[in-house]
């Protein structure tokens, strides 16, 4: 009976050994076809996009088999994760080691669009339907915070900008939104009283068409030319700039380029309301950087601060942000004003 008895309990672990096993073998297997026979296109509307396609992925692991990087310019557009970049590269995103980082790699596109179409590794093109933009603009004019923007990052920071808005009087002002892709920003700054609004998406595979152009205006970046703005306003864009996370070029100092760029876009006496993550300096790779007292100075360089807004109430001291751990989420809006040219020679 005894050895009747050891021999069932033999028996069983085996079974749950193999069951184990089994299951296993069948996760693994599930995500290697999920990610190596990913198809060249991607399902409209799905919460998890393959970004990479097929050929760059076996790359990866050719790289990885022959300890070569991938990266050996910034001509490369992401996603791409951090092992696959070269030291070098990755001292630039850093800083020689002064900006921590964390592997916060995001493979998969997890922005549901609904109706826009999301092909694979290639240009999108989001449509800002007649009905959605009127709907946007009433919200905006009616002081609510469920604008996209409110229902995507927290009604915190839709009364920020709102706030910041009326603080700076942007009425006739002529603005420039930056990298907004939905246009919830646009539509606050209608509803605040500019006379006009153009929106300019930053990554080259984002284009966006307007089914009410003479209100909701879109213009290239590139295409910008000697045009100068009143206003700028950037949120919770311009921390991605560089990454690859949305398929742009890997580039260390994208976000502080852009920056950059837009300063020669704006007219002296102008506004430009930034949207950031701040907190203790940190890299977030892929999915975005955090500005603390490092990295901030180094974006706003052509530019002083003003103020900042945060919730319902005006911070009587930003920088402490910067070094504050509970401040990554949601982002404040800071109130920034161009430089002179004799104030950047300093």
């Amino acid at each position: 009976a005894t050895t009747t008895a050891a021999m069932s309990g033999s028996v069983r672990r085996t079974i749950v050994i193999s069951i184990a096993v089994l299951l296993v073998l069948l996760v693994f297997t599930g995500f290697y076809q999920l990610v190596y026979n990913a198809p060249n296109t991607t399902t409209v509307g799905s919460h998890m996009n393959i970004i990479i396609s097929r050929n760059e992925f076996q790359q990866l692991i050719d790289c990885r088999a022959t300890a070569k990087s991938v990266i050996a310019n910034y001509s490369i557009r992401g996603p791409i994760p951090w092992v696959y970049i070269n030291l070098e590269t990755q001292n630039e995103f850093t800083l020689g080691g002064q900006i921590p980082y964390n592997d916060y790699f995001l493979f998969w596109d997890t922005h549901n669009f609904n109706s826009f179409p999301l092909d694979n590794r290639k240009d999108r093109t989001f449509t800002w339907a007649k009905d959605v933009l009127q709907d946007q603009l009433k919200k905006a004019q009616d002081g609510a915070n469920d604008l996209w923007g409110g229902d995507y990052y927290g009604w915190q920071i839709v009364e920020s900008l709102r706030n910041a808005f009326a603080f700076e009087n942007i009425v006739g002002k002529k603005v420039l939104c930056v990298g907004s892709v939905f246009p919830w920003i646009e539509s606050l700054a209608l509803a605040s009283g500019a006379s006009e609004v153009w929106t300019s998406e930053f990554y080259i595979t984002h284009k966006i068409v307007s089914e009410i152009p003479d209100q909701f205006r879109i213009i290239d970046l590139n295409q910008l030319g000697n045009r100068k703005f009143d206003v700028i306003v950037s949120v919770k864009a311009i921390a991605h700039a560089g990454l690859g996370r949305y398929m742009d070029e890997i580039s260390p100092n994208a976000d502080i380029e852009m920056m950059n760029t837009l300063a020669d876009h704006i007219t002296p006496n102008g506004t430009f309301f930034l949207g950031v993550p701040l907190g203790p300096d940190i890299l977030h790779w892929n999915a975005h950087r955090v500005y603390g007292k490092i990295r901030f100075p180094l974006l706003t360089n052509r530019f002083t601060v003003k103020t900042m807004f945060h919730y319902r109430e005006e911070w009587e001291n930003p920088m402490r942000m910067l070094t504050d751990p509970r401040s990554i989420e949601p982002q404040p809006i800071w109130v920034l004003k161009p430089k002179s040219s004799s104030e950047q020679k300093q």
